[in-house]
């Protein structure tokens, strides 16, 4: 029986009926007299709201939603304590807005919602969720039931498990909570058909467990079956840290491959094995087409029907970092995954160019996100610079807003979702962050003098850039991405002839970092003689591999990639020696004879650059194109000396 009758008022609140209740409380459909529009009101029921940790966890839900604000969440509009008018104790509630609609249970009453239908509904929770991980909101009870379906699109509903996290910066996730742990060790939190395998186990939830319950919810969308279901709660919990669900093809063959692949990497048991992030989560389910018609061929590992993410043998390939930055030969540079060919024939490789509008130029910035799904770069319009976004799946770029003013250097976060670049004041540098799609961006280091073209954002949620020489640096700089202290990686060597320390770039599978040291001749710096150098954090020190090279890139498989006056070429090195191995090979592209003067890749291998003036000038080379290539690792490792 409901707590509240109609008619009974908590402060400037009358109640008009109840809505629903759940284990926190109930729900009522409410008026607020002041303002005379109507509102859902949550309190707190008695037996919960004399339990101290309750309570707590009551107010914690208040926080974590008003700390938010998206469109495709519900907001939160008051909160408060106050005695019913009609009789009894004092109760503790907080005031939504009431959204008239159905949640996806509802929907699902009537069958599965077709794949067409439920993509945009799986894409606006996604965002919502990202929203919230962002500030450092987990939701711990994502459900069909907690997704209600509106005329302006979807809310996601009672973020009254949500545990809140330090926000830390954009794209990240604390994982040290603020508060103090509600529930004993070993406890559950959550709808038990939706959770996660560590939540069933009593660990700390993070970002990762809304991916499965968001996994479970758009299974159960597209098939109108629940993923993990059984007769008893205890083959329940069963199911989820041990069963693998059928796959939706098996239930729906009309389901494209790729939505099935993705919500089984939702569903791996393994936090570690799922998307990491919501945002690379949305753009995956942005891509899909729901007709299943662009779906690629199969070719999923045997791994994939015991809960693996499809693909984790193909991508656990070889590993290409490449950096390379030259003035007046290669002068950009970034990193990219290898992925041998296992069961599906190789992509062909496809070329295309980025030409921008009369009137613009490109500046020296120049980077490719690390999904390869984006090239960023600078424009210099005649009314300052500002960065360029241009998504791969799309025919138009489109500015950056919160990067007017921005120069190199340029880096694009692991995740895709941001980015860093230089600003200049002066004789001051700052580096701002600020997401991909634009907004307001924040500082996160600065100082004297000028930062040179090229900076790395590494895994580790940390920047790490130059300062040219006499400019307070000249030595490798990291900073934390989300603001701090800048500190000192690597110091000239003036025994050893070191000018500056350029173009970073991480070592893959290892901890240290591979960069260029280049010298100063006669007052002008010598770009065609450098040393390529291996700085370890573990104990300081600075190696050089290689001499009279301009790098960088190293493959895991044992190669260097390096510039030789306008050429990239790669070459065998042991990583633990200053010698090389066999004879160099030039990369595939051909510039015919053209100078490149910018180049940077993804982790999965998207290549962009760009020719010197001089080819620019040309009748056929319009002012201000990018060449951009996608799908060339086969055509690389050909050329390579297979031992």
């Amino acid at each position: 029986m409901p707590t509240l009758a109609p008619g009974d008022r908590l402060g400037p609140y009358e109640v008009g009926g109840a809505l629903g209740a759940g284990g926190m409380g109930e729900v009522y459909r409410a008026t607020d007299t002041r303002l005379d529009r109507t509102v859902a009101v949550k309190v707190l029921t008695a037996h919960v709201a004399d339990s101290p940790e309750q309570r707590e966890r009551f107010e914690r839900k208040a926080r974590a939603v008003a700390a938010i604000n998206h469109p495709n969440i519900c907001t939160l509009f008051d909160v408060g304590r106050e005695r019913p008018s009609s009789s009894g104790p004092p109760m503790d509630f907080i005031v939504m807005e009431f959204l008239d609609g159905e949640t996806v249970a509802q929907r699902l009453e009537r069958g599965p919602v077709p794949v067409a239908e439920a993509l945009p509904i799986a894409v606006e929770i996604a965002e919502a969720l990202d929203t919230a991980h962002r500030q450092g909101i987990v939701h711990r009870d994502l459900k069909p039931s907690n997704v209600m379906l509106t005329d302006t699109g979807v809310r996601l509903l009672d973020f009254g498990l949500a545990k809140q996290h330090e926000a830390g910066a954009p794209g990240t996730l604390t994982p040290a909570p603020t508060h103090t742990a509600l529930t004993m060790e070993g406890s559950i939190l959550g709808t038990l058909h939706y959770m996660s395998p560590e939540q069933l186990d009593g660990k700390p939830a993070d970002a990762r467990s809304d991916v499965f319950s968001f996994g479970a919810t758009v299974y159960e969308m597209v098939s109108g079956r629940r993923p993990f279901d059984a007769d008893s709660q205890a083959s329940v919990i069963g199911a989820i840290l041990k069963d693998a669900p059928a796959p939706l093809r098996e239930i729906e063959p009309g389901i494209p491959r790729r939505l099935d692949r993705v919500v089984r990497t939702c569903l791996a048991k393994d936090p570690e094995d799922r998307w990491q992030t919501m945002r690379d989560l949305k753009r995956e389910l942005q891509w899909i087409d729901p007709t299943g018609e662009a779906d690629e061929a199969d070719a999923e590992p045997a791994t994939a029907a015991a809960g693996a993410p499809a693909g984790r043998g193909v991508a656990t390939g070889w590993r290409l970092a490449l950096a390379l930055v030259v003035t007046g030969a290669v002068t950009a540079v970034a990193a990219w995954t290898l992925k041998p060919a296992a069961d599906a024939p190789p992509l062909p490789v496809q070329r295309f160019t980025i030409d921008l509008a009369p009137g613009q130029s490109l500046t020296g910035a120049l980077a490719v996100s690390p999904d390869g799904r984006h090239v960023v770069y600078g424009v210099e319009d005649g009314g300052g610079t500002r960065l360029h976004a241009r998504a791969l799946d799309v025919f138009e770029a489109a500015p950056i807003p919160g990067t007017e003013g921005a120069v190199a250097p340029v880096a694009v976060a692991p995740d895709g979702a941001s980015l860093v670049f230089q600003l200049r004041d002066g004789d001051r540098w700052a580096l701002n962050q600020v997401p991909l799609e634009g907004g307001t961006p924040y500082r996160i280091a600065e100082g004297d003098g000028r930062l040179y073209a090229k900076a790395v954002w590494l895994r580790d949620g940390t920047v790490v850039y130059s300062v040219l020489p006499g400019d307070g640096g000249g030595g490798l700089m990291q900073v934390p991405a989300a603001g701090g202290a800048p500190r000192v990686l690597t110091r000239l060597d003036d025994e050893r002839g070191d000018h500056a320390h350029l173009w970073p770039l991480p070592v893959p599978g290892r901890d240290e970092l591979i960069f260029t040291i280049v010298r100063e001749d006669d007052g002008r710096v010598n770009l065609e003689d450098g040393k390529v150098a291996v700085y370890s954090p573990a104990t300081g020190d600075v190696r050089v591999i290689v001499e009279a090279a301009l790098g960088l890139g190293y493959l895991e498989a044992g190669y260097l990639l390096y510039g030789d006056r306008g050429s990239l070429l790669a070459i065998g090195v042991d990583p633990e020696a200053p010698a090389t191995t066999g004879d160099p090979v030039p990369l595939f592209f051909d510039t015919s004879g053209d100078t490149v003067t910018g180049n940077t890749m993804s982790d999965n291998g998207t290549l962009a650059y760009t020719l010197a003036p001089a080819a620019a000038e040309a009748e056929d080379e319009p002012p201000g194109r990018i060449y951009v290539v996608v799908n060339w690792f086969d055509e690389l490792m050909s050329s390579l000396s297979p031992d």
